[in-house]
């Protein structure tokens, strides 16, 4: 299933407040979104938390992440989703911590693990990548949050060829 293999892509699982933005990005591709999590809810192959997310039992993500690895096309709607949630400008005001601590907070490894996906996949939107994590660590001191390992890896790949980018993630 392919809304299987998009949710095991996000180690804490589909938040479900955030499933309109998921319908709305999927839906070229997955147009029966609310169906197909009901479907696989019913099969016990996700399971509600306490904390709002929709995840799979760790076998299970792990499997499909083996034999059925989200697709590009998918991924790409995944990107959209979570790179939008950090698409604003962001400054240590009061309203861009409440956002920060409102809209990031609860899918923080989420979101870095897409981003880091981003950057292992090759994607051919390497530059706007590289600004999706430049715009995400503007956010790391109000979340109380650092990704090291996202950063370097960001800094690896922008040093030589935008070094403007580079000199960003190094603030």
């Amino acid at each position: 299933d392919l809304l299987l293999s998009v949710v095991c892509v996000l180690p804490q699982g589909l938040w479900e407040p955030r499933t309109t933005a998921f319908i709305d990005a999927f839906s070229a591709t997955i147009p029966k979104f609310r169906s197909h999590i009901t479907l696989l809810k019913q099969c016990c192959l996700l399971y509600p938390t306490e904390d709002g997310f929709l995840r799979a039992l760790s076998p299970v993500r792990h499997y499909m992440q083996s034999h059925y690895p989200v697709t590009d096309s998918h991924f790409g709607c995944l990107v959209d989703v979570y790179f939008a949630l950090i698409d604003v400008p962001s400054d240590e005001s009061a309203s861009s911590v409440k956002y920060a601590q409102n809209n990031l907070r609860l899918e923080i490894g989420n979101i870095s693990a897409v981003m880091d996906l981003c950057l292992l996949r090759g994607v051919p939107l390497k530059e706007r990548t590289l600004r999706a994590i430049v715009s995400f660590s503007q956010f790391f001191r109000a979340l109380s949050y650092m990704d090291l390992q996202l950063l370097s890896r960001a800094i690896d790949l922008a040093k030589d060829t935008m070094p403007d980018i580079a000199a960003q993630l190094w603030e």
